[in-house]
């Protein structure tokens, strides 16, 4: 059954380019959170208390509307920075949730300012724009202790607005409730217009809502606006998660998926390493993600959805990546390149990890030949013949050594020391990603394993079904996930695979329909896993339907 009801509990109720965000906690209390200083920290800092019972809950991408037995309450955005709550009927309180030397003071003209020092230089403002109010606060002489703000109806309404920046001019323009819903209206309805999909029911209405709205604004570190991998537990700029986020809208909004490179691109080592993550406060270099670069904007350019001229910003950075690895990831100097732990594959805790690090895993010498293949591409290009040289040198050398990987029946993993790390996970299927690179033999053997071993009625596993570790809750041990869907089905269809690709893309349509867009999926039950509101799981099943909306198979997904 596909699911057509809007839980506020599972998808938060944001914007583009915000940082505040709308969730219902398990006491049906409807809370204000704000997603700057990363995933580790408490989120929520303002309760929104209403002495009614919830009788439904209904949202637009632009609007949210909470029923209660008596009243109602509206919250929709003017702009990133200005979430505008509406009451019916309905006297609300705003309980602050201060810590450490926080307070809570009114200013003037119905000005309260929220000093969230917790929180690393957040300023709150909330503006009583219509109804009375009371504020009443706990000083201890450190901090605001206690303090609810209550706000009774005038004329049956009471209207506010949560200022997210420093605003002690009460004369600040704030816009109506009306022109803000309508103006966020538009900016949604803009951004779902250049989706070429016919069908647009609740879950594909939701699935453009999430890549809307997962967007965060320039702010602190983050120079550029670039993905949340979500906006609800994952509130970090992941360097893969945005690769495979911007699929789907490279064409649309070439500057907005630009710009999520740009933003590791900025923050890039001088020894070439490219951060794992970013938010406002800091950016996390203790792991990496792999290079899988490459392989994305090969996909872009054979598709004709990018131009080379589009890369020149990119080659040296990219370049610098490419030597980072060989520099600093092959230990022996053998042109096997290693991972030194789980976390530098993205596939956190696969089985090719479970016995040893580092290892020597098939996956990365592949991204890396693409890398460098593309690199020399862009060389060939920009005139830059010793470069162009250097790479192809580079690539066939990585080539050579991962071809010596393949066993006559897959590719294998090596140790430290070159002994072989029995896993079954389909980490070590990636290499399909090369296609007519690899000799005829090894594709088909690669096929015809992932077929015997690796599909159920939900899609592609991450660990082979007849494997003792697979699990089909286990993060990378079993579940579904976009990303190896769309790496391995892309390399289906350019082998010629074609049926075989389309019947994973529509089981992986169907799966997530019955979703909340989580991070991962079971896949003996389809149970969504993990986080909810995910950018990339949203963003691949856009790509996936509007590729068979192109194809016109549309009725092998049945009624949706």
């Amino acid at each position: 059954m596909i699911k057509s009801k809007y839980e506020l509990s599972k998808i938060p109720f944001t914007r583009r380019g915000s940082y505040i965000r709308i969730l219902l906690d398990k006491d049906d209390n409807i809370l204000i959170g704000h997603l700057t200083g990363g995933d580790d920290v408490e989120k929520e800092i303002i309760k929104i208390i209403v002495n009614e019972k919830i009788k439904d809950i209904s949202m637009l991408p632009y609007l949210l509307k909470i029923e209660y037995k008596v009243g109602e309450l509206y919250i929709s955005f003017s702009n990133p920075n200005i979430l505008k709550i509406k009451t019916y009927k309905l006297p609300i309180k705003l309980e602050f949730l201060t810590k450490s030397y926080d307070y809570v003071i009114e200013r003037n003209n119905s000005l309260i300012e929220f000093n969230c020092s917790h929180r690393n230089n957040l300023f709150l403002f909330i503006k009583i724009e219509e109804g009375e109010y009371k504020l009443i606060n706990k000083w201890n002489g450190l901090r605001t202790e206690y303090s609810i703000l209550s706000i009774t109806p005038i004329r049956e309404s009471c209207e506010l607005a949560v200022l997210d920046f420093k605003c002690e001019n009460p004369q600040y323009t704030i816009p109506s409730f009306d022109e803000s819903v309508n103006k966020t209206r538009k900016e949604f309805e803009d951004f779902s217009s250049k989706f070429k999909i016919s069908n647009n029911n609740f879950q594909i209405t939701l699935a453009k809502y999430i890549l809307w709205a997962n967007t965060v604004s320039p702010r602190g570190l983050i120079k550029y606006e670039g993905y949340f991998s979500s906006k609800n537990k994952m509130t970090n700029i992941w360097s893969w998660d945005v690769l495979f986020t911007i699929i789907p809208i490279i064409e649309k909004f070439p500057d907005l998926s630009f710009d999520n490179l740009r933003i590791f691109f900025s923050i890039q080592g001088e020894d070439g390493l490219i951060p794992d993550f970013i938010n406002d406060i800091y950016f996390h270099e203790n792991f990496c993600k792999p290079p899988i670069i490459g392989y994305i904007f090969k996909y872009f350019l054979k598709n004709n959805l990018i131009a080379y001229e589009d890369l020149k910003e990119f080659y040296e950075p990219l370049k610098s990546w490419g030597f980072w690895w060989l520099n600093h990831r092959d230990d022996d100097k053998d042109f096997l390149i290693q991972y030194n732990h789980g976390n530098e594959s993205g596939w956190d805790n696969s089985t090719v990890f479970k016995k040893t690090i580092p290892v020597e895993s098939p996956d990365l010498n592949s991204y890396l030949i693409i890398l460098f293949d593309l690199l020399s591409d862009m060389a060939q290009k920009l005139k830059r013949y010793n470069d162009y040289v250097n790479f192809k040198e580079i690539s066939e050398k990585l080539f050579d050594k991962l071809i010596k990987l393949w066993n006559q029946n897959e590719f294998i993993v090596f140790d430290q020391k070159h002994n072989i790390v029995n896993c079954n996970s389909l980490q070590k299927y990636i290499p399909l990603i090369l296609t007519n690179k690899l000799p005829l033999n090894i594709i088909e053997k690669i096929i015809i394993n992932i077929q015997k071993r690796f599909i159920t009625q939900h899609g592609l596993t991450t660990e082979a079904i007849d494997s003792p570790d697979f699990d089909p809750k286990g993060y990378w041990r079993g579940p579904i996930w976009g990303p190896t869907t769309f790496l391995l089905t892309s390399s289906l269809e350019d082998l010629s695979f074609k049926e075989f690709s389309t019947d994973i893309k529509t089981k992986f349509i169907k799966l997530v329909l019955n979703s909340y867009f989580n991070e991962n999926f079971d896949p003996i039950t389809g149970e969504g896993l993990c986080d909810t509101g995910f950018s990339w799981t949203s963003s691949i099943f856009l790509k996936f339907l509007e590729e068979i909306e192109k194809e016109g198979i549309y009725e092998t997904l049945g009624k949706l």
